[in-house]
């Protein structure tokens, strides 16, 4: 089973609690990395979020309310206090068990989250942003996870970059199309023309493979992506080698 398909049905697990809320769920991306398969996806009422990670088991699970935001474990150890009774996160055999332990924890001490004013909510957020500022003893004594948000806020910061990446990449692909056509019309134009393996040459190599990378930029799948364009661009001198070895301009 993926973990696409993994989170798909630990949804099932917290969609009936979330959707008597005014929650609507929202699969986000699904993809491979060096640390393996991975999916998300988020569940949404007006400015509250609820957004969940799924690699080989549940991971991290944050809450935001409007600009605030807070992971699950740091969440529930500032609303309960050390030695907090969250079932979330455990340890488990079996992936569904965390999709459980969270809606256990999501139906006996997410209330304000969920249908409240949020100012229990905001309370915590104020309440780890001050757990910060103490000593890694003193967290440790105190019975504050490691992370205290320093690791979710960093990983937003580089989504955010990586999608301002994409937008670029995928625009340079659509210029590099649009000229690709314009330079087509030029040879038609100018009666310059390829024989039958140059014509399969440059749409699978000069039109396809830049599309094609484009789409494996846009899905995230970073390592095909960049197979495909160690393949183009020494197929694109080859090309030009050919065009120039072979091809004739017409006697005037």
């Amino acid at each position: 089973m993926t973990a696409l398909e993994t989170l798909r049905r630990g949804t099932e697990i917290l969609g009936p609690v979330l959707s008597a809320n005014g929650f609507t769920y929202c699969e986000g991306r699904a993809a491979h990395s060096s640390g393996g398969e991975y999916a998300s996806g988020k569940y949404v009422k007006e400015d509250r979020i609820l957004e969940i990670h799924f690699r080989h088991s549940l991971g991290l699970v944050t809450y935001q309310i409007g600009s605030e935001s807070i992971r699950h474990e740091v969440f529930m150890r500032a609303l309960l206090g050390q030695g907090a009774g969250n079932h979330y996160p455990g340890f488990a055999s079996d992936p569904m068990d965390g999709f459980r332990d969270l809606r256990y924890d999501l139906e006996n001490f997410a209330a304000d989250f969920l249908k409240g004013t949020g100012e229990h909510f905001h309370r915590c957020v104020n309440e780890a942003l001050a757990a910060r500022k103490l000593s890694a003893f003193q967290r440790m004594e105190q019975g504050w996870p490691n992370s205290l948000e320093e690791k979710y806020l960093s990983m937003q910061r580089r989504a955010d970059n990586r999608s301002a990446l994409v937008g670029f990449a995928i625009g340079i692909v659509l210029i590099h199309f649009a000229i690709n056509v314009a330079h087509g019309i030029a040879h038609t134009h100018l009666a310059i023309g390829l024989n039958a393996f140059q014509k399969i040459f440059v749409a699978a190599v000069i039109v396809v493979a830049p599309l094609f990378a484009a789409y494996l930029i846009w899905k995230g799948n970073c390592a095909q992506e960049g197979r495909c364009w160690l393949f183009q661009w020494p197929a694109r001198l080859l090309l030009a080698f050919t065009i120039t070895s072979f091809c004739r301009a017409p006697t005037m």
